[in-house]
């Protein structure tokens, strides 16, 4: 497949396939009504990805370095890492994490879901110490067998909001 690299700006409104999407700074990029499957790539966000109402899945990893992940009413389909160390705007998103591509998930930077759901059993879930997350609805799913296990990096406690946030 290759890179997609955002130079300007990119509405999608049926399928994009790349192994990695990259926005750079000053760039913008649209899911539109349309599907981005990055097959277990990496989505690096520098500039502004704009969710709509898309669909970006097979996303191995989502970094949110300096820019801004507008989530409106997309959903987010990720098997890998969420690194938030830019913005994230959640909006009516859905952040929906599997073992499809490891069974090593992270979780990382402050961020407000909307909904985040991790459907992952026999994956470990693992999140820095100290860090905040806010969802309206959080759904965590294991197996007989295969637990979800959660677990922080470090020795102090991650503080985990559910209910309404305002932002």
């Amino acid at each position: 497949m290759g890179v997609l690299a955002v130079v300007g700006m990119v509405l999608i409104a049926a399928t994009a396939h790349a192994d990695q999407l990259q926005v750079a700074a000053g760039t913008a990029y649209a899911l539109g009504s349309g599907r981005t499957q990055l097959n277990c790539g990496t989505l690096t966000i520098n500039g502004t990805l704009q969710g709509q109402t898309g669909t970006g899945a097979g996303l191995g990893s989502v970094q949110i370095l300096g820019g801004l992940l507008q989530g409106d009413a997309a959903t987010f389909l990720v098997s890998g890492t969420w690194n938030n160390a830019g913005t994230f705007d959640a909006g009516s998103s859905t952040v929906k994490m599997t073992n499809a591509c490891t069974s090593s998930l992270v979780i990382s930077g402050d961020n407000r879901f909307c909904t985040l759901e991790v459907d992952a059993p026999g994956a470990t879930l693992s999140f820095p110490e100290g860090e905040t997350w806010a969802t309206c609805k959080l759904v965590l799913k294991g197996a007989p067998g295969a637990p979800l296990n959660l677990v922080s990096s470090g020795i102090r406690s991650m503080v985990l909001s559910l209910g309404l946030f305002h932002r």
